[in-house]
């Protein structure tokens, strides 16, 4: 189920219909108008309290004065019509949806509707609210409670939007891979959201499987005795790097949840009220083991996980200076891209040049796997035998709670002596007889005599040398004032800003241009986001820390911008920043490209 659900989900079009039917419905019975709502609740809890008449002309409907609760959703609208051995009956019922905000005893006024002419009242009803019991979000190896949840009006939404943290295990050792997820429960609707802040994740190496800003997947889980919209915003996979207490930092996000109003008429022509409403998860305490120093080889690197080990060479029969080539390979599933460099002995008359490393490593939920391959280029420079002494590789393996190693076998290579080597055995380079014949073609012998002859004029004496003279001088003082001019410019961050920053927003279209057409949305959305905010920050002279909407705004109306292309640009902003957490209804990427362009020429036609 996607975002657009709970952003556009609101019921004009049932009101529309529920209203007419009110209106036109032709029944003869007496109008009757009822009230009804459980009579117990807890603080927290989540009831629907149903207003239903059977009146056949309604023309208008008050909701009652709902203190002490706050609503999640309503007036919802719904109709039901009965046909009983040829006598049809009618109902309609509007209700909302509440949540009991503290304890005591609470009554609910009568509601009001006019039916037929006449008003009619419904009944009271008196609901007592008892202390709610405390519930947590579990999921998969280890999760959090819901974490802390505040709103601008105070109301407690803590069970109905919560953010949850979960780790797949809770003692690993130093090294050791667990996955961490993030997770939104939602039963409210948001028109928009924003993350305040990101786990910093102190401690562990991470490699994201699931980044905040990639398109969210809605699904619906059931927690707490309740069923939720859950989207899975960040999973990441984590290695802890030290022994101790670790702890998976909370995320913090903020939402504009939309406020019902208690009054039919506002709901039916659209008018609503949001307010803002931050959540965090709770922080998940990870207790790291240090590595047994209990049979630890003295090779071990700081492999953790479960590993194969080879090494091979190509050949090991060659000539003198003959090139050969060692690969060493680890392949498996651990802390992969943590693994160092292993340590070979070569022998003293080998030329090793550093390793081309070569790897193929994935990152899933389930952990890092793949291979990581060290490629050595060696050189033997003398002929003779030579051996390279096994290779060793030793890993943990937490799943065995042991140090594991491998072992390759000896390499034995003949070197045999090349026909360009001297007696002692040594190749002598042919770059060096190459070199003897460049000097040759490159010196010149001197001429051993020459005579200087007067060309019979006095140099001094001429006017033209005085004015030779003067010319450096000149020249020094224009090249001067040119490279004042010049650094003057260059050092102008504002000046020069102001100039590229058409070319820098038209240089992140193109990029937007090309995601879209590889089909990477997310991306997209950010190249035209970076290409709004950008473009106002260097054109206008505005700094990124104060580019908020109303700053934006404020700052375009004063440069004289038309009041169109001001709307037209903060609803660009608006679809951007929403479609980075999920869909937005009807919205084209094409066309959303096409109208940032014209948008962007048109304010730079105005400024």
């Amino acid at each position: 189920m996607i975002l657009d659900k709970y952003i556009y989900r609101f019921p004009r079009t049932a009101a529309l219909i529920a209203f007419c039917l009110l209106c036109f419905g032709a029944f003869s019975q007496d109008a009757t108008f009822t009230a009804k709502a459980p009579s117990s609740v807890a603080v927290g809890q989540k009831f629907e309290i149903k207003f239903t008449t059977n009146s056949s002309n309604v023309s208008s409907f008050k909701g009652p004065a709902l203190d002490g609760f706050s609503i999640l959703s309503g007036p919802n609208q719904s109709r039901s019509v009965q046909i009983i051995n040829g006598s049809m009956t009618s109902e309609v019922s509007l209700s909302y949806v509440l949540v009991a905000q503290k304890e005591g005893t609470f009554t609910i006024p009568p509601a009001k509707v006019m039916a037929d002419g006449e008003t009619l009242l419904s009944n009271e009803i008196t609901i007592t609210v008892t202390k709610g019991s405390s519930n947590n979000s579990s999921s998969g190896g280890g999760s959090s409670n819901s974490g802390s949840t505040q709103s601008s009006s105070g109301t407690d939404y803590s069970k109905h939007l919560f953010l949850s943290t979960a780790a797949t295990k809770r003692t690993v050792y130093v090294g050791e891979h667990l996955t961490s997820t993030y997770k939104l429960y939602n039963r409210v609707r948001f028109t928009g959201s924003s993350v305040e802040k990101m786990p910093s994740l102190n401690g562990f190496w991470s490699q994201d499987v699931k980044s905040p800003f990639e398109q969210v997947q809605w699904t619906t889980e059931y927690a707490n005795g309740l069923n939720y919209e859950v989207a899975e915003l960040k999973k990441t996979v984590l290695f802890a790097q030290r022994s101790g207490e670790l702890v998976l930092d909370p995320l913090e996000m903020t939402f504009d949840v939309q406020l019902q109003s208690r009054n039919f008429f506002d709901n039916f022509f659209g008018r609503t009220q949001t307010e803002k409403v931050t959540i965090k998860s709770t922080p998940v305490k990870i207790k790291v083991l240090p590595l047994p120093e209990k049979g630890k080889p003295e090779d071990f690197n700081g492999a953790v996980g479960s590993f194969n080990f080879s090494a091979e060479i190509d050949k090991n029969k060659v000539k003198a200076n003959d090139a050969i080539n060692l690969k060493v390979r680890i392949t498996g599933t651990g802390n992969l891209k943590l693994i160092e460099q292993p340590v070979i002995t070569f022998p003293a008359d080998f030329e090793v040049y550093d390793p081309k490393i070569n790897e193929d490593i994935k990152v899933t939920a389930s952990g890092v796997s793949g291979y990581r391959e060290y490629e050595y280029l060696i050189i033997p420079r003398r002929a003779g035998d030579f051996t390279i002494d096994p290779l060793t590789f030793s890993y943990f393996d937490p799943s065995k709670k042991q140090y594991i190693s491998h072992q390759s076998g000896t390499f034995e290579i003949k070197v045999e002596k090349n026909p360009n080597a001297n007696a002692s055995g040594v190749v002598t380079s042919l770059a060096d007889k190459e070199d003897i014949k460049v000097l040759n073609e490159d010196i010149r012998y001197i001429i051993p005599s020459f005579t200087l002859q007067s060309t019979g004029s006095n140099l001094i004496e001429s006017w033209w040398f005085y004015l030779l003279l003067l010319i450096p001088a000149l020249v020094f003082l224009i090249v001067f004032i040119l490279r004042k001019n010049i650094r003057e410019h260059l050092t102008n961050a504002d000046l020069i800003s102001y100039k590229k920053a058409s070319q820098m927003a038209n240089k992140h279209l193109k990029n937007a241009r090309k995601e879209l057409e590889a089909g990477n949305k997310t991306e997209f959305y950010n190249s035209l986001i970076m290409a709004i905010y950008g473009y106002v920050a260097d054109k206008l002279k505005i700094k990124n820390a104060s580019l908020t909407k109303d700053n934006l705004r404020d700052t375009l109306a004063s440069k004289n911008i038309s009041e169109n292309n001001i709307q037209q640009f903060l609803q660009i902003i608006d679809t951007c920043e929403m479609a980075r957490y999920a869909p937005v209804a009807g919205s084209n990427e094409q066309e959303l490209l096409s109208k940032t362009e014209q948008t962007i020429k048109s304010i730079e036609n105005e400024i």
